[in-house]
């Protein structure tokens, strides 16, 4: 059986969908692909069944007839992910490219000691200015963008780096493309928590409980470019505010999740450092946030054990 079980959740981008599968299966070896449709449009079911005839035995497309979101399309591949020795989450959104996967994967055989690694993108980077041009030209144009990843897309000056570990607890994680091993999964149930509402804060959620087995971090030497919230702009029943809502209820979920850990990693800092560092760390301003309305409502912490992103959440989903 092949090592990596590679799972790409689409929600109605079967134009990005369509270049993300192309580069799969052009630059990756000794995996095997699930493809969760997610109340799939027409093009998309086209693009999927393209696939699955020229590629039979390496793609199984699994199909929701209702919106799950990102979270819960992951986990509905939750048993047959099970079966490998390591699983690959990649937005639908990315195109791979030549040994991402490879390298990955030569990070984690090198190192019993990492439990998670990913790799680096061009959405770390700012862009230059006729790129940034080119992003923001009506649809149908701007897919001139995806020539970007030929023509040398903005990367991190540490690209000859294997493996750098995430040190401190709040380093930036990626939920567009991460390779972890299945084994610290298997009594949870899941992959990603499914109180996480579609999709905000699963990737802070997944890599903290992972560091309780080993080290995570990025390598530098594998590369996939990005486009970014291809899914989300799908959604038009959901205002820019309401996304934002989504997302910081979703994060104060977390916090109260993993407080006594928060408590433990932050006892060491100052107040006046924590607050420094909130400046430049969605983490650190969100647990500070947790912390201050713990403190000051005292029905807010049973509140947001309630998951009320939900509320704002089910309409994400149909």
């Amino acid at each position: 059986m092949d090592k990596v079980a590679i799972v790409v959740v689409n929600y109605r981008t079967p134009w990005h969908l369509n270049l993300c599968l192309q580069s799969v299966f052009k630059h990756t070896q000794n995996f095997h692909l699930f493809l969760v449709q997610n109340s799939p449009d027409a093009d998309s079911l086209r693009i999927g069944n393209m696939f699955k005839a020229k590629y039979p035995e390496q793609i199984t497309i699994i199909h929701n007839p209702k919106n799950l979101g990102y979270v819960g399309g992951v986990n509905s591949a939750y048993s047959e992910i099970l079966k490998y020795e390591r699983v690959c989450l990649l937005n639908s959104d990315i195109i791979v490219t030549q040994d991402w996967l490879a390298t990955l994967n030569e990070v984690l055989d090198k190192n019993p000691d990492v439990v998670q690694v990913w790799p680096d993108t061009n959405s770390h980077y700012p862009e230059k200015g006729f790129w940034r041009l080119v992003q923001r030209l009506p649809w149908g144009l701007n897919k001139l963008y995806r020539y970007r990843v030929s023509f040398g897309p903005p990367r991190s000056v540490k690209k000859d780096i294997l493996f750098e570990a995430g040190q401190e607890f709040y380093w930036s994680y990626a939920g567009y493309c991460n390779l972890s091993r299945v084994e610290p999964y298997r009594q949870l149930g899941y992959i990603l928590d499914p109180n996480i509402v579609h999709g905000y804060w699963d990737d802070f959620d997944q890599s903290y409980y992972l560091r309780q087995f080993g080290k995570v971090g990025i390598s530098y030497r594998a590369y996939v470019f990005h486009f970014l919230n291809a899914s989300f702009n799908q959604v038009q029943s959901i205002n820019r505010s309401q996304k934002q809502e989504l997302a910081s209820l979703n994060g104060l979920y977390v916090m109260q999740k993993w407080q006594e850990r928060l408590a433990a990693d932050t006892k060491h800092f100052e107040p006046a450092y924590l607050q420094q560092l909130a400046s430049g760390s969605e983490v650190i301003k969100t647990y500070l946030e947790f912390l201050h309305r713990k403190a000051s409502d005292a029905s807010f912490f049973s509140w947001i054990q309630t998951i009320p992103a939900k509320a704002v959440g089910e309409k994400f989903l149909g």
